[in-house]
């Protein structure tokens, strides 16, 4: 049964609960009581606390300390307010971090929302104890003048006195960037990066500051992770010694080192990119439309200086290619300097200046027409020794070569002191001028002791002459093929061919059936006619050489003559006179005026003609 309230005393007493004798419940005690009054009381001022403190009041001495604690003025555009849940803290809104006088931006950092959540036991011992930190959408502008002076350089004021921030015990544990941007602007380059969907993490382990998160640039979605062992030295324009890495599709690196933000730098660096070519693209830069340029691998030991990059112990992969070495990139300049030493396994150039899947044409009856493209030797200069052991340039094939590489403003200029070459050696001067759009060379060749077959046939297509050769050339040209500089060819050169044969023609057997009026001299075509010496000198001009001095001699035949071969054409018009070489001919004498008439030798060198003619305009006696 429910207890009945009664009416004690008649008055305004109220009503008491009366109990059954039976009650035995424990009564609260009196100070329990309180206590459970004073906590309902001081939860209902928690909550009633934003509304009862006017932070607004203490808004002016906020922006006061933290703009003495960094050197630079702070603004709270918007109110601040008092938070209890889920944590004790302060909310600002409209915070404004102020650019250095005379910047571009209107600002170093602003963010819309700032909160700050503390500990409120730490309050009451003299600290402030931050477990975290939220800003929403931060918008950083970070610059460096044309004097090299960066605008994120933070230091307290001169002559600052000792506020709350000095005489308290600061420390905060988290700080989280959502949604946020920036920006960097390089006066001296002008060039700018604008970076969005900011996601970061800050965390305080010690001394030490680890910063974790995503951002997007240009499209590219990247994971960072960045350490810093001395966090204050680092953003005090000082050195600290870091741990960063990038992680994204498009290009993988890390640095372990000492840096100085946008100075200095010396630590082990990884890079790798599965395209150059889609990596420069990303950055806003466009390559030539070549083969080359996919992956790139880098591993060395940088040293940043104020306007170069080092790295030691370079070894690096391009494409096919490996490199070792020391490489120094100089930006003192527009152009970039690149100084240096390598050595490279095998250089294959043709992808480097063939449109992609472009390949030098094969076709024996016609020069390559493919445009090459040397555009890359426009984007920037060098002076590099180069160490190559295997090199190929279109059809020629040249082995240990080591050359000094000075590109200025799409000029080069290099030489090979000594390569190996078809099984002799060579030396050669090399000029390419790319700073027209129709480039220009001059060569000057030199090659002793190398078989003619492989040569001839890289070289011009030809594919029937044996022997040791000697080759001297000094030539000039203009084009934007293979086939246009055959037709463009000026110079002058010597050759000579030892202990050799002509393979799939025979002069002496097709110049005594002309001779006799055979009806057929392809008989001819299947033979071989070896010799001991095959020499000339020619010049050249339009494309076409001009000889006057041909001379092939065996122990039983001389050979003389000269003619032209159109290069351009891959045509050729000759006129021989063979003669017996009495002394070591055994043949009765009625063969021998067999060899005093002259014949030509006409037509596309890959289908000769032989025909009667005169004899050649300055042959030897």
């Amino acid at each position: 049964m429910s207890p009945t309230p009664q009416k004690q005393g008649g008055g305004a007493a109220g009503y008491i609960l009366m109990r059954p004798a039976n009650d035995v419940r424990p009564r609260m005690s009196r100070p329990l009581r309180f206590g459970l009054i004073g906590l309902g009381v001081l939860a209902l001022l928690l909550v009633l606390l934003p509304f009862l403190i006017p932070l607004s009041v203490y808004k002016d001495r906020v922006e006061q300390e933290l703009s003495g604690a960094i050197g630079r003025p702070v603004r709270i555009e918007g109110p601040m307010k008092l938070t209890v849940f889920p944590d004790l803290g302060i909310r600002a809104e409209q915070v404004v971090v102020a650019n250095v006088p005379g910047g571009q931006a209107p600002y170093l950092a602003q963010a819309d929302d700032i909160r700050i959540a503390a500990s409120f036991r730490a309050l009451f011992g003299g600290r402030i104890e931050v477990s975290q930190v939220v800003v929403d959408h931060p918008d950083f502008r970070f610059e460096v003048d044309s004097r090299g002076r960066a605008n994120w350089n933070i230091a307290p004021a001169e002559g600052r006195q000792s506020g709350l921030l000095d005489r308290m015990k600061t420390s905060v544990a988290e700080v989280k960037l959502a949604d946020g941007t920036a920006r960097y602007e390089d006066a001296r380059t002008n060039t700018r990066e604008d970076i969005q969907n900011l996601d970061a993490t800050l965390d305080w382990f010690g001394k030490t500051l680890a910063l974790e998160g995503e951002l997007t640039d240009s499209g590219e979605r990247i994971a960072f992770v960045a350490k810093a062992f001395d966090p204050t030295a680092l953003v005090n324009a000082r050195a600290s010694h870091v741990d960063l890495s990038l992680t994204s599709d498009l290009v993988q690196a890390s640095f372990k080192g000492a840096l100085t933000l946008n100075g200095p730098a010396n630590g082990a660096l990884k890079f790798d990119t599965p395209s150059l070519r889609k990596l420069a693209a990303w950055r806003g830069r466009s390559l030539p439309n070549v083969g080359g340029l996919g992956p790139l691998s880098i591993q060395a030991h940088l040293y940043r200086g104020t306007a170069s990059y080092t790295l030691a112990n370079l070894k690096l992969a391009l494409d096919n290619t490996a490199i070792t070495g020391a490489l120094t990139v100089d930006n003192s300049q527009t152009t970039s300097l690149f100084k240096g030493a390598l050595a490279l396994d095998r250089l294959d150039i043709d992808p480097y200046i063939l449109p992609p899947g472009a390949k030098p044409s094969a076709r024996a009856d016609a020069w390559d027409t493919a445009p090459f493209d040397l555009a890359l030797l426009t984007l920037f200069d060098a002076d590099l020794t180069l160490d190559i052991g295997s090199l190929n340039i279109r059809s020629l094939n040249v082995q240990r070569a080591k050359i000094p590489v000075v590109l200025k403003a799409g000029v080069l200029d290099t030489r090979f002191e000594q390569f190996a070459l078809y099984g002799g050696t060579g030396t050669m001067y090399l000029h390419v001028d790319a700073s027209d759009p129709v480039p220009a060379f001059h060569a000057r060749f030199a090659a002793h002791r190398f078989a003619a077959r492989p040569f001839f046939a890289n070289m011009l297509g030809v594919t029937g002459i044996d022997g040791t050769g000697e080759l001297s050339l000094d030539a000039t040209a203009r084009g934007q093929s293979v086939a246009a500089v055959m037709r463009n060819l000026w110079g002058r050169g010597d050759v000579a061919i030892t202990e050799g044969a002509i393979r799939g023609a025979d002069l002496e057997l097709a110049g005594r059936a002309v001779h006799l009026g055979s009806p057929d001299s392809s008989f001819a075509y299947a033979a071989a006619m070896t010799f001991g010496v095959l020499r000339g000198s020619f010049a050249l001009a339009h494309g076409e050489l001009r000889n006057e001095d041909f001379g092939l001699s065996n122990p039983i035949v001389e050979i003389l003559g000269g003619g032209t071969i159109d290069l351009g054409a891959r045509k050729l018009s000759f006129a021989f006179r063979p003669r017996a070489r009495l002394e070591h001919d055994d043949r009765p004498m009625n063969t021998i005026s067999d060899f005093s008439a002259p014949f030509r030798l006409s037509g596309n060198w890959n289908k000769l003609e032989y025909t009667p003619g005169a004899a050649p305009v300055a042959a030897t006696p």
